[in-house]
């Protein structure tokens, strides 16, 4: 065999390990492509969940306003006040819930915050530090919404 037919051989392998290559890098830029965009449309869609729920439960967060300012109504031993109480808790859940998962990156950031889950949230914490010490984040598990003041510097 000449030197030129060893010449051909090896460039027709060249040229076949650049098309498998080159198909294989293609692949691998598909597939991350695909992992954004799925991902950040998962985000956006359990972002609108969360508009949508808290939305609903607005007649709920009114109440639970109502009740942060006027401690008196949640904190006796009778049969309203612990229904009261759990209200507050239950929304204290949502809003740690919700927290944990912009924390994770879950989440649409920018549309909970332009939504105003996050200014909630914020409203939510001062209240209870204020008025239920036994509630407060850093005393409590709601651990997520420990820092929601912070949130708007990770969007």
């Amino acid at each position: 065999m000449g030197i030129w037919s060893r010449l051909s051989v090896i460039n027709k392998e060249h040229n076949i390990l650049s098309i498998i290559l080159g198909g294989l890098a293609g692949a691998i830029v598909s597939a991350i492509y695909q992992s954004c965009t799925t991902e950040s449309r998962e985000q956006k869609a359990l972002s609108i969940k969360l508009i949508t729920d808290f939305l609903h439960m607005s007649d709920n967060w009114s109440n639970v306003l109502h009740l942060l300012d006027h401690p008196v109504l949640s904190t006796g031993t009778d049969e309203s006040s612990k229904k009261n109480y759990n209200k507050i808790v239950q929304m204290g859940n949502w809003f740690d819930i919700t927290a944990m998962l912009y924390w994770t990156n879950s989440l649409n950031r920018s549309l909970i915050i332009d939504a105003g889950i996050r200014d909630a949230m914020a409203q939510f914490v001062e209240k209870i530090n204020s008025h239920y010490p036994e509630l407060k984040p850093s005393e409590s598990k709601w651990r997520n919404i420990r820092d929601v003041n912070n949130m708007h510097k990770y969007r």
